[in-house]
């Protein structure tokens, strides 16, 4: 058997329960709640054909407006 695989496969779970109880303890949030929102946005952003962000520049001299599309 791989022990390097087993020995990541521990520190993942020993890190996922680390961040769970920090979501908790800090923030308030289940893990669940967490999860259902990350879902809900990741289904939303590729469910859009395109995805635009409006960045402005500003100047002395002139305002510069940029539209970045992120297919």
């Amino acid at each position: 058997m791989n022990h390097r695989y087993l020995k990541l496969t521990k520190l993942r779970k020993h890190e996922l329960t680390a961040a769970k109880a920090k979501l908790k303890k800090e923030y308030g949030v289940s893990e669940e709640e967490t999860y259902k929102v990350a879902k809900n946005s990741i289904a939303n952003i590729t469910t859009l054909q395109t995805f635009c962000l409006k960045t402005e520049v500003v100047n002395e001299e002139q305002k510069e407006t940029r539209y970045y599309s992120i297919n």
